[in-house]
């Protein structure tokens, strides 16, 4: 799953969690696939942007953070839709 690969990659890259959010979560809660879930991806992943990278790894964190904002935009479109619209009564 993409949540699980970002946090993988920004593993490999040296950014990784603080300590107590890893106690508190775990890297399970990367891969929920939740909008906060994916948030939290896409701050590790512009971390991993702001490290001295090779020009393959830029071009793979750059499309990791599009895809990861693509998802974010996907789920808040998604989550508007399911909103209650004014007028409808349930």
């Amino acid at each position: 799953n993409r949540a699980d690969l970002t946090f993988a990659i920004c593993h490999i890259l040296g950014v990784r969690p603080p300590p107590e959010v890893i106690r508190r979560a775990g890297p399970a809660a990367a891969g929920k696939g939740t909008l906060a879930a994916l948030k939290n991806a896409k701050r590790y992943l512009e971390k991993a942007a702001s490290l001295k990278l090779d020009q393959a790894q830029t071009k793979m964190v750059n499309l990791k953070i599009e895809t990861i904002s693509n998802l974010i935009a996907a789920l808040k479109a998604k989550k508007n839709k399911g909103a209650k619209k004014p007028g409808k009564k349930k």
